[in-house]
């Protein structure tokens, strides 16, 4: 975990809140298989979507975004 802070704070941290899963309990439970992936939750902490893969802008505004503003 400290590494990865380290990485985001080099390159700027674009994340609301990281976390970190050290018995990989977490990953399993969510069906992750590769790294990056990223997680859109709502208040009640239901996954309302899940992105494999790089973030680029397209992928945001198209995908990332409208999740987000669903999450209410």
């Amino acid at each position: 975990p400290a590494r990865a802070v380290r990485f985001l704070g080099d390159l700027g941290d674009p994340y609301a809140a990281v976390a970190a899963d050290p018995t990989g309990r977490v990953a399993l439970d969510w069906g992750l298989y590769g790294v990056p992936e990223t997680y859109v939750l709502d208040g009640q902490g239901r996954i309302l979507l899940r992105h494999a893969g790089p973030l680029t802008r397209a992928v945001v505004e198209k995908v990332i975004r409208p999740a987000m503003d669903g999450a209410n």
